[in-house]
């Protein structure tokens, strides 16, 4: 794990490097920021019975940074790279380590606070985890927009396609794709911001995901419902020796708040609370409930 840190470090520094010679002496404003969170998911396997259930807690440490470029008065650019990972209390086949890159272009359709906007953004992202059945790729395509409604209120929308790769797809079953971590998600998500003065905001949140997700039982079912419906299977040693993650199509919705509020210039400290809502087919259904301690600091 330490040298695969290793690589994804040095990585990042390349990618930082690269940027800064591309941009040469044209005008840009750099950032960089550091996050961490302390999390709680209840449901990690995202099983329906509750013999299946177990929760865990997680720290999270990123540190994200790149330029910010005005190209005009309407249009602006955002080139970002970010590290980030994650450790768990008790299943440390989860820990991981991500590094990604990202780019977006954002136009503001006039002059002025209330001038609605969009924007089209693209990222990749490199995912690796202690255990290798988690490894591969995330991209994802979105497109966004959003207006300040008030002087307290502001809102947004994205739509946005989300491609995950698995690199490693051990068979179980003959004939049956061991790719359970190879997902494809088409995902909308409205958010709202509420400004009760210039250092504590309120954010809501809804998100709603179609596609593929991923449901493990730790003890086989005598009824198996997962054979008919599933599209992927795979041992899941992280949970125990007769574990075994399943692929299937649904729909998940994910409810939101979040308060935070501006501890100096540079810090801010957060509490958010998210419940997922998921139903697959098959009539598999599946809750989540996380709960997240955040802190930020920007340079």
């Amino acid at each position: 794990m330490l040298s695969k840190c290793t690589r994804l470090i040095t990585l990042s520094f390349a990618y930082v490097y690269l940027s800064t010679c591309m941009i040469g002496d044209a005008s840009a404003e750099g950032f960089l920021n550091l996050d961490a969170k302390l999390k709680y998911d209840n449901n990690l396997t995202n099983a329906e019975h509750s013999s299946d259930i177990v929760g865990d807690s997680l720290v999270v440490a990123a540190v994200n940074g790149g330029y910010y470029i005005q190209l005009n008065d309407f249009d602006s650019l955002r080139i970002q790279g970010e590290l980030s990972g994650e450790a768990y209390n008790t299943f440390h086949g989860l820990d991981n380590v991500s590094l990604g890159a990202n780019l977006s272009l954002k136009r503001k359709w006039g002059l002025g606070l209330y001038k609605p906007w969009s924007a089209l953004s693209v990222s990749a992202a490199r995912l690796d985890y202690s255990n290798s059945l988690r490894d591969g790729w995330l991209y994802q395509a979105q497109i966004s927009a959003g207006k300040r409604i008030t002087e307290r209120w502001d809102i947004w929308a994205d739509i946005a396609l989300q491609k995950r790769t698995a690199d490693n797809a051990p068979e179980v079953d003959p004939g049956v794709s061991g790719a359970v971590f190879d997902l494809i998600n088409r995902i909308f998500k409205l958010d709202a911001v509420y400004a009760f003065n210039d250092k504590t905001f309120l954010t809501l949140g809804y998100q709603l995901r179609y596609g593929d997700v991923v449901s493990t039982t730790i003890h086989e079912s005598p009824t198996h419902v997962f054979d008919l419906v599933t599209t992927a299977v795979a041992l899941d040693p992280i949970f125990g020796p007769e574990a075994e993650a399943y692929r299937i199509t649904g729909t998940t919705q994910i409810f939101g708040a979040r308060i935070s509020t501006a501890l100096s210039t540079n810090s801010v400290l957060g509490f958010e609370y998210q419940r997922h809502i998921t139903h697959g087919n098959g009539n598999i259904n599946y809750y989540n409930s996380t709960p997240t301690l955040t802190f930020s600091y920007g340079f």
